[in-house]
């Protein structure tokens, strides 16, 4: 994953937010028009494309690609952030899983906002 990033060069967030979601609630994307990151600060959220299927929760952070269409369900009540982006060479068209070394949750504690 170290390669996959090497190259990421955000040229501007968009739009961070904290989102409250509620269980059962499901939606669908086409062409997303930018980059997003999806980090659960509580509770469970599954992303899908393509046939595949991606949970964001506290200990796992999923990048959505700018060009998507994908479905999103939520699992469980929760918070979580969302930050839209713009980049540069950045060469991905699936959503990516990116499991988190310290929960979103510690973090939340150590920079309370």
């Amino acid at each position: 994953m170290n390669d996959f990033f090497g190259n990421l060069i955000v040229k501007d967030i968009v739009r961070p937010c904290t989102t409250p979601y509620e269980r059962g609630l499901k939606y669908h994307i086409e062409q997303r028009n930018m980059w997003g990151l999806s980090l659960s600060i509580t509770g469970k959220r599954t992303y899908s494309m393509n046939g595949k299927t991606h949970v964001c929760d506290p200990s796992t952070a999923v990048l959505i690609p700018q060009g998507a269409t994908y479905c999103g369900h939520d699992n469980t009540d929760g918070l979580y952030y969302f930050v839209d982006f713009t980049c540069d060479q950045l060469d991905c068209s699936e959503i990516v899983s990116i499991p988190l070394a310290i929960p979103i949750t510690v973090i939340t504690c150590l920079n309370p906002r």
